[in-house]
């Protein structure tokens, strides 16, 4: 056993002497043994996290690029075969416009005359000839101001209360200390972070 792993023991059967339960609140360490070895604990679990991200990853890649081949060796069939059934179809159109439906044992193949695609290339130039040839087919909303939007930063420079340099409320008018009507202003809170070290890896 290594030094590190022999640690990592020690540290595991500290803790284990008081299991926590972990959907309640946590309790302070009693000391800085504990304190230490929930650390270590720590780092040890967030590196066994990142392992298990890494290898799921791995697998993943795999899993994707198997998928890829397949839609791409699939895709390559199913097009050359839906192609080979549709130049059937229109031959067998040329001889019979009636057969807009085959049944077959296997399926059926069926023809529809499909829609016109109208495209827009020039609007400015059709809205020109519509006003002169078609003017019901030219819409004209009327004008329409935008909404008033708040600015943001703005409000957050002017809705603070200083004690010299130092801001001591938020979201407040600093003359009258009124809080605006349809603001909500959650103060700041410290944040705390843990940032555990592994042992480095010998050379």
């Amino acid at each position: 056993m290594s030094l590190d792993d022999a640690l990592a023991a020690v540290d595991d059967a500290l803790l284990a002497l008081d299991e926590p339960d972990y959907d309640e609140p946590p309790e302070p360490p009693l000391d800085v043994n504990v304190a230490t070895a929930r650390l270590a604990r720590l780092g040890r679990l967030e590196q066994t996290l990142a392992e298990t991200v890494r290898a799921a990853q791995v697998r993943k890649d795999q899993i994707d690029a198997f998928v890829d081949r397949e839609f791409e060796r699939i895709g390559r069939e199913t097009s050359w075969l839906r192609e080979s059934l549709r130049r059937y179809h229109e031959a067998v159109l040329r001889l019979d416009a009636t057969r807009k439906t085959l049944h077959l044992p296997t399926g059926d193949l069926i023809s529809r005359m499909g829609q016109a695609e109208w495209m827009i290339v020039d609007e400015a130039a059709l809205i020109d000839w519509l006003d002169a040839h078609a003017p019901a087919a030219v819409r004209r909303p009327p004008p329409v101001a935008p909404p008033a939007s708040v600015d943001r930063n703005a409000m957050k420079a002017a809705l603070v209360r200083r004690d010299g340099n130092k801001v001591v409320a938020y979201g407040l008018d600093p003359e009258t200390g009124e809080r605006p009507p349809g603001l909500i202003v959650n103060d700041p809170e410290r944040r705390f972070t843990a940032e555990a070290r592994l042992p480095e890896e010998e050379a």
